[in-house]
């Protein structure tokens, strides 16, 4: 066997440790002048990059989970981006419109909804089975506020900005909710006897107290005792209030203008109180009706099986359902509700049979009455009218402030910041990039180093 014809031996490792070791003044310069390009490249890419402050808020007030606000009004994941909203946000930030208008600020804001890992599962299952995806009302957001004329700085305080003017967004609602707007009781007789007869005035205070008194109720449950600190008072402390004042200055209004039959027109408040007592009668078979009807369907879930076996439908039964729709219902706590509506319209019921047999027997003393005119009113009557509306109109202001101090102290727990807010940027991580960066570096100058190499080599075999 020839010389030309033995195979060369396979370099090893020390082969290439020593390759390396005598090739490293042009290995580092390779590696610094890549390094030094792709740095440069690298900044060029991170000021470029799109830049945003981010931050995810979770939304708790009432209603939220049915989509709406307090008021009743549907929730819209627009609304955080609504012109008065980013007006007022950029103002508070003492941001100037020049540089940023709220018709851009709005056109780049981005609202996602966080939607869990579970519901996401439940649903790419029903996608694959070919059934209607399950109800979720997103409850989480996540706000993405891209803004390149602005610092850091003042993206951070423009998010800020924006999550405080949200939050007045659902305190106003909270307040249209839940606000009793009767401040007309500040008016006097003066102001009430040309516009209501004496006979209506009592009742149209009792009117109004009943509203106030179930919002007090409500805002008693719901505010847990809270009693602020600077009035020195609770939803709980002005219910007693109420209904002191009720039981002592509304009665003896009631009274003075029964017992005296005090009416300036007497056949038009009779035939007023008539259509009431009419008009009450429908309202209490309806609620009579709504209650039977709900007790029948409380029945056929407590029995599923005992109600398929017999299957009725007409006036007196309800229609036959499967059984497996009936297992759901219970099973999703639907009987608690039910019998909670149960007790309400039963309540209600009581309420307005008790309603219309006070307005009977008042009628019947207006039956006899004969029509009064100012200057024969008893003495004192005008004087209490003023007195009653004047106490009422107070009861009425300070649980106007009550509730404004309340959802002051309470709306940065209904709207708060889980995550956030930070400054983020596109794409991807500038480590993982650097990284990269380092890696690839290294990389090219070895590949050049050893074409380098290769190149000589062949260069000199040939001259050979």
């Amino acid at each position: 066997m020839t010389e030309a014809q033995v195979e060369p031996e396979p370099p090893t490792f020390a082969d290439a440790v020593r390759f390396l070791w005598s090739h490293r003044v042009k290995l580092a310069a390779h590696f610094f002048l890549l390094v030094v390009i792709g740095a440069a490249g690298f900044l060029i890419w991170y000021a470029w990059r799109t830049r945003y402050a981010e931050g995810t808020l979770a939304l708790s007030f009432r209603g939220v989970e049915r989509g709406e606000y307090p008021s009743g009004k549907k929730l819209d994941i627009a609304d955080f981006r609504a012109p008065t909203i980013l007006s007022g946000a950029l103002a508070d930030a003492g941001i100037p419109n020049p540089r940023l208008d709220a018709q851009k600020l709005s056109a780049r804001l981005t609202i996602e909804p966080v939607i869990p890992a579970d519901v996401l599962a439940r649903w790419k299952k029903q996608d694959r089975d070919g059934v209607k995806r399950e109800e979720f009302v997103p409850t989480t957001f996540r706000i993405k506020l891209p803004a390149k004329e602005l610092s850091n700085e003042e993206s951070l305080r423009l998010f800020d900005a924006i999550l405080k003017r949200y939050r007045e967004r659902v305190k106003f609602e909270q307040k249209a909710a839940l606000r009793f707007l009767g401040d007309w009781s500040a008016s006097g007789y003066t102001d009430l006897a040309p516009v209501y007869d004496y006979w209506e005035i009592p009742y149209l205070l009792e009117q109004n107290v009943e509203l106030m008194d179930g919002y007090l109720r409500q805002w008693a449950a719901e505010s847990q005792e809270f009693k602020d600190p600077k009035l020195g008072f609770g939803f709980r402390d002005l219910q007693k209030d109420l209904a002191v004042w009720r039981a002592v200055r509304l009665e003896a209004l009631k009274a003075m203008t029964v017992k005296n039959q005090l009416v300036r027109d007497r056949d038009t408040a009779l035939a007023t109180a008539k259509y009431r007592m009419e008009d009450l009668g429908i309202e209490i078979r309806q609620s009579s009706e709504e209650t039977a009807e709900a007790l029948k369907l409380l029945e056929a879930a407590q029995k599923p099986q005992s109600m398929l076996a017999t299957p009725v439908r007409g006036k007196e039964g309800i229609p036959v359902v499967d059984a497996s729709v009936f297992d759901r219902l219970i099973k999703s706590d639907y009987i608690a509700p039910l019998v909670t509506r149960i007790s309400d319209l039963q309540t209600a019921t009581k309420r307005l049979e008790a309603r219309k047999a006070r307005l009977e027997k008042d009628t019947a003393s207006l039956v006899s009455a004969r029509n009064v005119a100012p200057e024969q009113l008893p003495r004192g009557f005008k004087k209490l009218v003023a007195t009653v509306s004047g106490e009422l109109h107070e009861i009425i202001e300070r649980y106007n402030k009550l509730l404004e101090n309340y959802l002051n102290s309470s709306i940065t727990s209904l709207v708060t910041v889980e995550q956030g807010p930070r400054i983020v940027r596109e794409g991807p991580s500038a480590v993982l990039v650097l990284i990269g960066l380092l890696f690839c570096a290294a990389v090219l100058a070895l590949f050049l180093v050893v074409l380098e190499a290769s190149v000589a080599r062949a260069l000199r075999v040939r001259t050979a």
